[in-house]
């Protein structure tokens, strides 16, 4: 795979990898979900949920907070100093993680 040096070289790497997670991943998320609402019409509350789904929904948001705060020079891990204004630490927190 060819090494990425410049902005235009990762703006043209993520373009390409969102829209395969677009079409291999979000949309068959969206649709199961939509589903599932169509054929029972039961709503689970988030906190609810069976603990495998809950972590597959965290691990999005995470790894939606993780880029953003890497792109910006920032951690997302609670051990750095630069965790406190993170996008993460605020995913976290909304998640009802104590970190």
């Amino acid at each position: 795979m060819k090494q990425i040096k410049t902005t235009e070289q990762l703006n043209k790497r993520l373009d390409f990898l969102h829209g395969v997670y677009q079409k291999q991943i979000h949309c068959k998320v969206v649709n199961a979900v939509n589903e599932y609402l169509e054929n029972n019409g039961k709503k689970i509350n988030y906190y609810n949920l069976p603990h495998k789904i809950s972590v597959f929904v965290d691990d999005m948001a995470l790894s939606a907070g993780w880029i953003a705060d890497r792109l910006q020079g920032k951690s997302g891990l609670p051990s750095s100093d630069r965790y406190k204004g993170s996008l993460t630490r605020k995913i976290r927190k909304a998640l009802g993680y104590s970190i």
